[in-house]
């Protein structure tokens, strides 16, 4: 019940704690602790978490029953517990420690309880005296009384300090005073305790200084925002007063003109009673309608300085609204002023344009009476026939005839004198009419007679463009025939066509592509006589339409060049995909040439090897004693490729016979060296191999083939039956050294790839005289140009890249050029 009532922060008892002792039955705990003096003290909680209770615990101590410095019934102090009477020592009730709720423990270690001698059960005095226990317990006791009063005096003083951490600066002072006081009475009382409790009182004084300090240097700071906010907001309200004012003074102006614009409206009311008086109603009208002009000014101006956004003059959120607050009466009279001037407005111009309306009748019928009294010749308010003549010439300019004026005069006349001044209007609208009747017959007839002058003109033009349209027509079939050749000659149609295919083709459709162009000139030519025979030509007897005749001639001559271009266009694209495919001949025709030419090559050596026939005698063999012409060197070509399981068909023929035309020229027949030539084979390297001495693979190394390096193949390849690789005799361009190289593997690996001798312009580039990349320039090589490789690849020394020499076939130039740059962009592909 004591831990219920008393418990604090810290209270819990852990499980693991033995129970509170229990006091004898029958023994009750007296008033207060033996050798106590005066009456008991209330109880009071002191030390870490503690709380003050009957029988209270706390982690670091409680007070007891009779004693706020500690020890009570069961009460416990920091670090102690007092017994029965508040022994120090601990005894059947109570026990020292540390930690422990109900005074357990100490020094983390638990103790055993002393017993201590209940009051009605004492030992007689002499045994007391005698007994060193009861000596030792009453020394101990001593202590404890001593230093519970310190622990009270030390928190007198204490609770003086924590009144000090919360203190505001106006009583800091007194709360000081106090604390000096508190000190000065309690240092004796605390003892050993006394410098300890002091230290606290002073560093708790120098750190409340220091925030009354900070909070006093906080207040003032605001008192400064304070002022200097009173300023601002003083300054801003001069602002808004003055603004307010300006705009008051423009409401009050446009008050004091509406004031006026409505006098001016009552002044018109007054004059609208007489509905006769013209004059004064217009001039009061006028003038309401100008002060309702400038009434409208001034509702303007005052619109303007309401809307006008006013953050510029460095008013603040607050000051704007604020100023939009005293704005807002004069908002509401702004839009009562713009209600009152449109109606001001509406009034004035109903009256002013009515008014007008009427003036302007009465003056439009005062000339209408001065132009009849001036065809009245006889005065006598009658216009006769003769009259109305005169009238209809000076008025209308023309002479009506006479059937006209009797029909006004039977229609209109009054007893046969004539058209009195009441019928004169619809005489003037009648003859008004018959004059417009006359004038449209006239335009009409004038308009057809033109219209037919215009055409017969346009027909003439027309006609000179007949021979022109008739040769731009052929033209149109030229280039349609042309593109129906080059619709075979599109890259999916041409991808599957062989290279005589693809020039047959392309040769047809540059036929027609130079049919198409001749036509084209043709027309071109005709319409230019036909455009200088016509810059002379005008419509006849249409002078009025000169300029329609003009355009005509002009849209005649756009719509023929329209024409012409769009044909010329076709035409132009005819030619290009001609002159691409004929490029894409030459190119595959050179594909299919070295191809064949380095399965030639193979075949013949392998025919060669079985008919032990040496590379000096193979032209003599090949020729059988006489020339070696064109059909000789096919039918070997195919007895050698077909030996060599190769099909030869008619396009390998044409291919064979090609390459024969492609070394001899003119000649009819191929010598020993342009034969050579042609079965001369340049290898680069791809993969490393060895340069031996003899054939045989095993023979005498000579150094090794390094990836890239080229060689020039001086025989022909001979395929080794037993080991099945097929070896070259070739001379480095590097060192001229010579010796066997192995071309192909007895697996397919290539050591040797030959090179390709035809090569296309990927990119354009230039042409140099030498080898060096800074050497003259011979011309520049624009993209697609074919080449035909002169040298094969040399390192440039001073940019080391790779160049050849070559020969362009458009134009023969010939030069050195690069391969790549040295990013490794490709100028040359092969074709």
């Amino acid at each position: 019940k004591g831990d219920q009532k008393g418990a604090g922060k810290g209270a819990a008892t852990p499980p693991s704690q033995p129970p509170r002792p229990i006091a004898p039955r029958g023994v009750a705990p007296p008033n207060k602790p033996p050798g106590a003096d005066g009456p008991p003290v209330p109880s009071s909680a002191a030390g870490k978490g503690g709380a003050a209770g009957k029988g209270s615990t706390a982690k670091g101590g409680g007070a007891g029953s009779w004693d706020s410095s500690g020890g009570g019934k069961w009460g416990s102090s920091a670090g102690s517990s007092g017994g029965q009477w508040g022994s120090s020592g601990g005894n059947k009730w109570g026990n020292e420690g540390d930690k422990s709720s109900w005074g357990w423990g100490g020094n983390k270690q638990q103790q055993q309880p002393v017993k201590v001698t209940p009051p009605g059960s004492q030992q007689p005095k002499w045994k007391q005296e005698t007994d060193p226990r009861q000596v030792e317990a009453q020394r101990k006791k001593q202590e404890e009384d001593t230093r519970r009063s310190e622990n009270a005096a030390a928190i007198v003083v204490r609770k003086v300090i924590q009144r000090m951490r919360v203190v505001q600066p106006e009583k800091f002072d007194d709360l000081r005073t106090e604390l000096e006081k508190t000190l000065h009475e309690q240092l004796e009382k605390m003892g050993s305790m006394a410098e300890k409790v002091q230290k606290e009182a002073e560093k708790e004084l120098l750190e409340a200084q220091s925030r009354i300090d900070a909070l006093n240097e906080k207040r003032a700071e605001q008192e400064r925002v304070k002022l200097e906010e009173e300023a601002k907001r003083k300054v801003e309200d001069e602002k808004i007063a003055k603004l307010k004012k300006d705009v008051d003074t423009l409401s009050l102006d446009a008050g004091e003109k509406l004031d006026y614009a409505t006098a001016a409206r009552t002044r018109l009311e007054e004059a609208l009673k007489d509905e006769d008086n013209h004059a004064q109603i217009l001039k009061t009208s006028t003038a309401l309608a100008e002060l309702v002009e400038v009434l409208d000014k001034a509702c303007a101006a005052l619109a303007t300085a309401l809307a006008t956004n006013y953050a510029d003059e460095g008013l603040s959120p607050e000051g704007l609204k604020r100023l939009k607050q005293e704005l807002r009466p004069l908002q509401a009279k702004h839009s009562e002023y713009k209600g009152t001037l449109a109606k001001l407005a509406k009034a004035a111009d109903e009256v002013k344009g009515r008014e007008s309306r009427r003036a302007a009748a009465i003056e439009q019928e005062e000339k209408q009476k001065a132009r009849f009294d001036k065809y009245d010749k006889s005065k006598n308010g009658h216009l006769t026939k003769a009259d109305l003549t005169r009238f209809a010439k000076e008025e209308f300019g023309f002479t009506p005839e006479a059937t006209l004026i009797d029909r006004v005069i039977n229609k209109l006349s009054d007893g046969k004198k004539g058209v009195t001044y009441e019928r004169f209007r619809r005489a003037r609208q009648i003859i008004a009419i018959e004059r417009s009747v006359i004038k449209e017959r006239e335009r009409v007839a004038e308009k057809a007679r033109v219209q037919a002058a215009f055409e017969a003109a346009k027909e003439k033009l027309n006609a000179l463009f007949t021979e022109a349209d008739a040769a731009l027509a052929e033209a149109g079939t030229a280039a349609t025939a042309a593109e129906e050749g080059t619709r075979p000659l599109l890259h999916k149609t041409a991808a599957k066509l062989s290279a005589a295919e693809l020039r047959e083709h392309a040769t047809k459709a540059s036929d027609e592509v130079d049919k198409s162009n001749a036509a084209l000139e043709n027309a071109k030519s005709l319409a230019s006589t036909a455009e200088k025979a016509m810059e002379d030509m005008k419509a006849a007897d249409a002078e009025s339409m000169e300029e329609e005749f003009a355009k005509f001639k002009k849209q005649l001559s756009e719509d023929f060049a329209g024409r012409m271009k769009k044909l010329k266009a076709r035409v132009d694209r005819c030619s290009a995909t001609a002159k691409s495919s004929l490029a894409k001949v030459m190119r595959k025709e050179f594909a299919e040439t070295e191809t064949l030419r380095y399965k030639l090559v193979q075949a013949l050596g392998s025919w060669a090897m079985e008919n032990s026939i040496g590379a000096d005698e193979l032209h003599a063999k090949l020729a059988d004693g006489g020339k070696l012409t064109s059909e000789k060197f096919v039918a070997v070509a195919k007895e050698a490729l077909e030996a060599a399981g190769e099909t030869f068909g008619d396009e390998a023929s044409a291919v064979c016979a090609q390459l024969f035309k492609r070394a001899t020229g003119d000649e009819d027949s191929m010598s020993s060296e342009q034969l050579d030539e042609v079965l001369a084979m340049t290898y680069t390297a791809v993969k490393t191999t060895m340069f031996t001495e003899g054939e045989k693979v095993d023979s005498k190394a000579r150094r090794r083939l390094e990836d890239g390096e080229t060689v020039r193949g001086i025989g022909l390849p001979r395929k080794c039956k037993d080991t099945g690789l097929t070896r070259v005799m070739c001379r480095a361009l590097k060192d001229d050294l010579e010796g066997w190289v192995t071309v192909e593997g007895n697996k397919g690996t290539l050591f040797l790839d030959p090179c390709k001798r035809y090569l296309v312009s990927l990119k354009e580039t230039v042409i140099t005289k030498d080898l060096a990349v800074s050497s003259e320039t011979v011309r520049k090589l624009a993209k697609d140009e074919l080449l035909e490789v002169l040298e094969f690849p040399t390192k440039e020394p001073t940019c080391s890249v790779m160049r050849i020499k070559a020969k362009v076939f458009s134009d023969n130039a010939e030069g050195w050029i690069s391969v790549a740059n040295s990013n490794g962009q490709n100028f040359l592909g092969p074709c």
